[in-house]
């Protein structure tokens, strides 16, 4: 069985015991210019990026001005990547983290007291097809 269909079949488990999803797929995201997760601190503030990761936590909660925000934390291969979805990104980029696999998305990196999360502004230009149902 190819790499593609392990990942197609892993994915559709939600079970991942041969190698890290992202992993399988890094030769062709990294040729597309996306980042890992460790290389987030290396970046300055406000580079825009493009990331992809599983995603492992949505948390949606009110603010003060009855919009929604959506934090999101994707992982890939090497770590975790925080995410901030803005009201003004979130009608584009919801479905992305909310109904598929693997998250494809461009923001900002933000760097604030040592802490690093990106602030989404898009999905990313580019999808590779991997929503199993």
């Amino acid at each position: 069985m190819s790499q593609f269909c392990q990942l197609l079949k892993d994915l559709n488990l939600k079970v991942y015991t041969r190698t890290h999803p992202l992993e399988v797929l890094r030769p062709y995201l990294d040729a597309l210019g996306f980042v890992k997760a460790s290389d987030l601190a290396r970046i300055p503030h406000d580079t825009e990026v493009l990331v992809a990761g599983l995603v492992v936590l949505i948390h949606n909660p009110p603010i003060k001005s009855g919009e929604r925000v959506m934090f999101v934390t994707l992982e890939d291969e090497t770590g975790l990547i925080d995410l901030v979805i803005p009201p003004e990104s979130l009608k584009e980029c919801a479905e992305e983290v909310v109904f598929h696999s693997i998250a494809f998305l461009r923001g900002k990196v933000e760097k604030i007291m040592g802490a690093v999360r990106v602030n989404v502004t898009s999905k990313a230009p580019c999808r590779l097809s991997l929503n199993i149902n």
